[in-house]
């Protein structure tokens, strides 16, 4: 099983229960964390358990064994995904060095001291690709000495990785190989800075689409004259057919397509993307910025894979770890959601209908009580009202539209706060209590059914009882709704209404 999305709602305790204090060897175990994507915070909630005791133990323990006993066992019913070493984590935005996302999954599980710990770090984790290795000019200094570089074959017999493992075998035995007898697969790239590869075109620094779709394009072309090849080159442009092509460019275009496709399958799978993935800078046609299954749902992408499946199947899995929530930043310009903030990317940025894709793979948004009257306020709180200075409650009720939610619900559970869903959890819970009221009730509208009919119509058993059942079905279809929307979200509404009306304490 992977780990799930779960999304931290505001929880407000009933009863605290008075608990003895502890001698240190009773004291509860710390719950093992995975670790959050795009976090820089050292801590382990935010670096994630094996990253946390294998590279920063000392700020509280005295070794990495005494951090591991420090959590409860690993969960052994949740499997992360393999994490090549990335060449660019500074795309990433502020996310640690020492992460699974940027360091690898070698590079994270590698470090830990401990032999058992290590391999259980391994094993949690799916199998890695098995890599080529790499067959143009010297590799990129970013990529040099590393598997990526050098292909499973080299790196697994070389002495740090033996001491990693403990075998050769044990490092191969670590590496998927193909299902087909092909032995390995090219790494998957992004492109690099301009800056950092000084005009070489090779798959590290263009990256593999771009790299993929000069090789398909070379070999469609090959072989067409030149009004063919520019006719051929304008639909590739266009990424579309054209009844008025010739026949060899229109043929030629179903061949790069083709060829593309293959290209990318050799390769490792694509990372996947969510809504303004940290890779977004704003280019809301890319799939970085539109997430990977809008943009394997386009028609374009459909031409070229066949279906949004074979789509996806090129993909990673989507992120297991739920990601930042992040506040705007004052110090940059840049569009990406590390400068911008998660509330004006995915309320703004991005388009109404992937908007709350958006905001599901993110953390809760802060909650903010409002302040009393006489706080401090800031300028900004002083120029117009603020979700800060008002709270989020009152915010959600009264200004949602200013941060494009479509309803106080949308807004209330962008916070973490479910409250329509709550409504039905209530339902459900009441459900009981209620039907013993229907009941109740609905002996009252036989009854009454009954002497009307009888007394007041004349009419027989065999004309009362139809009534009865018609009088019962108006009866519940009409209470039914009443009880679960307007009963119910009328409660929600009075409570998080006096929330939202009273000062903080």
């Amino acid at each position: 099983m992977h780990l799930s999305h779960l999304r931290p709602a505001l929880l407000v305790p009933a009863v605290f229960l008075w608990v003895p204090a502890a001698t240190a060897e009773m004291q509860a175990k710390l719950q093992w964390q995975f670790g959050r994507n795009n976090c820089n915070k050292v801590d382990g909630p935010c670096a994630g358990t094996d990253v946390y005791c294998g590279a920063f133990f000392a700020r509280e323990y005295s070794s990495q064994d005494d951090c591991f006993n420090a959590y409860e066992e690993r969960p052994a019913n949740v499997t992360l995904d393999w994490e090549s070493v990335k060449i660019d984590c500074q795309h990433l935005g502020d996310t640690l060095p020492e992460s699974e996302p940027c360091a690898g999954t070698e590079g994270v599980c590698g470090r830990i001291e401990n032999r058992s710990i290590r391999m259980a770090c391994f094993e949690s984790r799916e199998k890695g690709p098995y890599l080529r290795q790499q067959n143009y000019p010297p590799c990129p200094d970013q990529v040099r000495n590393t598997e990526v570089c050098e292909g499973t074959e080299v790196w697994c017999r070389k002495l740090a990785q033996v001491a990693i493992y403990g075998s050769m075998p044990d490092c191969f035995a670590r590496r998927e190989k193909e299902a087909n007898g092909v032995e390995g697969r090219t790494p998957w790239f992004f492109p690099l800075a301009a800056d950092k590869c000084n005009g070489d075109v090779t798959e590290v620094c263009v990256g593999t689409v771009e790299y993929c779709d000069k090789v398909a394009k070379g070999a469609a072309a090959k072989n067409l004259n030149k009004e063919d090849r520019n006719a051929f080159l304008e639909l590739a442009r266009e990424n579309k057919a054209s009844d008025s092509a010739p026949e060899a460019a229109t043929v030629a275009l179903q061949h790069y397509y083709n060829e593309t496709v293959k290209c990318l399958a050799r390769r490792e799978k694509r990372p996947f993307s969510i809504v303004y993935s940290p890779r977004c800078r704003g280019a809301m046609s890319t799939e970085d910025c539109m997430g990977s299954h809008a943009f394997c749902k386009l028609p374009a992408s459909i031409k070229l894979y066949g279906s949004e499946a074979e789509c996806l199947k090129l993909r990673q899995y989507p992120p297991r770890q739920i990601f930042e929530w992040r506040l705007p930043r004052a110090d940059c310009r840049s569009a990406s959601e590390w400068c911008r903030g998660t509330l004006r990317v995915c309320m703004k940025d991005v388009p109404r209908p992937l908007r709350k894709a958006c905001l599901a793979s993110r953390l809760a948004a802060p909650w903010y009580f409002r302040k009393p009257d006489g706080a401090t306020r800031s300028k900004r709180d002083e120029v117009k009202a603020t979700e800060e200075s008002k709270g989020s409650a009152a915010w959600c009720f009264h200004h949602f539209g200013s941060d494009n939610y479509a309803s106080t619900w949308d807004c209330l559970e962008a916070h973490g706060l479910p409250a329509q869903a709550m409504g039905e959890k209530l339902f459900d819970l009441a459900a009981e209590g209620v039907k013993n009221v229907l009941l109740d009730v609905g002996k009252n509208v036989t009854a009454q059914t009954v002497i009307r009919q009888i007394f007041e119509k004349n009419a027989t058993a065999e004309e009362t009882v139809p009534v009865i059942n018609q009088n019962l079905h108006s009866f519940l279809d009409e209470t039914r709704p009443r009880i679960n929307s307007t009963l119910i979200r009328a409660a929600i509404e009075r409570g998080l209404g006096r929330l939202a009306d009273s000062p903080a304490s």
